[in-house]
């Protein structure tokens, strides 16, 4: 197992970070708190939250459609997923699941992004199990205090 490998498993043991961080008690390196998966199919909006995010100081990790994201996920151990919840392959929920279904994935933290934000939605994004639910066009002040509330 390499070193990303061997860092998600002590990350996912379940032990709370120093001072108590983390929420769900979810144990993370600093260099994962810093890394943050974005799933969007739309290349211009995932550029976009990309650019913001590494300009506050994250380091990011793209995939265009819902299988590639999960893929992503596994290799390269992020602190947060952000993903659209209509791309395709896999959407949003998918992701969600097959992320929830692992159990070494299970506690990661995963917002919905959308475009079409109708009354509700975000009732039921959190009922589904995302941590957070994000609208598009994104706020970039609204971005930034989701993350700081997960992370």
């Amino acid at each position: 197992m390499n070193e990303k490998g061997r860092e998600w498993e002590e990350a996912v043991a379940g032990r709370s970070a120093p001072g108590g961080g983390c929420p769900s008690g979810l144990r993370m390196s600093a260099v994962m708190r810093r890394k943050i998966l974005v799933a969007d199919d739309n290349a211009a909006s995932r550029e976009l939250i990309r650019e913001v995010l590494e300009t506050i100081g994250y380091d990011v990790v793209e995939a265009a459609d819902g299988a590639d994201a999960v893929a992503r996920v596994r290799e390269s151990a992020p602190g947060l997923v952000l993903v659209d919840i209509q791309m395709p392959h896999l959407d949003g929920y998918g992701v969600l699941r097959e992320l929830r279904a692992d159990p070494r994935l299970a506690r990661l933290r995963v917002v919905a992004l959308t475009a079409f934000a109708m009354q509700g939605d975000r009732e039921r994004a959190i009922e589904a199990g995302f941590d957070g639910y994000i609208t598009k066009p994104v706020e970039i002040a609204a971005l930034r205090q989701e993350i700081e509330r997960l992370l």
